[in-house]
């Protein structure tokens, strides 16, 4: 258990949560926090996409807060599709609740590891970067940066932003798409 950093598996939540200790609910954000007692590390449960039907889903991962940069660096260096899933809906959500953006540095990361000597186009690497991107919504354009005060340059600005990596991402998925299928 103590490579695991984070899962969104139901079924692996509820096996693990069993054998913690709950020390703390927070009756806001759903979340909970719990002590794992035979490693004295702490973990906490939250639910992402609560805006859709049933409460959106369970996350579950050992405290500090991973942070951007180590989700980048999970979704690309792990080969646990659970993981890879969990990281990129934990950048999604910190995008979008706490203003955090991600996406030049996950498209920088993905290029860097596609053009990458060691690096061969086979059907996981295909599959996991088109997941990536997807999970992400890296392809999709639409500025998600505040526009109220903004001069229409900057609003311009921002969206040739998302749009380059909107661009970059599709390039992407062509690629795995043509040489691996």
């Amino acid at each position: 258990m103590n490579k695991l950093r984070l899962t969104s598996n139901p079924e692996l939540i509820e096996k693990l949560t069993a054998d913690f200790v709950k020390t703390e609910t927070d009756s806001n954000t759903w979340g909970t926090l719990y002590l794992c007692p035979k490693t004295n590390e702490k973990w906490q449960k939250i639910y992402v996409e609560t805006e859709y039907h049933g409460g959106g889903h369970p996350v579950l991962f050992k405290l500090p807060d991973p942070r951007k940069l180590e989700l980048i660096n999970l979704i690309i260096d792990s080969e646990n599709l659970d993981e890879i899933a969990t990281a990129c809906a934990l950048l999604v959500v910190n995008e979008k609740e706490l203003k955090e953006e991600f996406r030049e540095e996950l498209i920088n990361a993905i290029e860097n590891k596609i053009t990458q000597k060691d690096f061969q186009w086979n059907k996981l690497n295909s599959e996991k970067i088109k997941s990536i991107i997807s999970e992400t919504q890296l392809f999709d354009k639409t500025n998600r940066r505040p526009i109220l005060g903004k001069k229409n340059i900057e609003i311009e600005k921002d969206f040739e932003f998302y749009k380059d990596i909107s661009e970059r991402a599709k390039k992407i998925i062509t690629t795995a798409n043509t040489v691996y299928n």
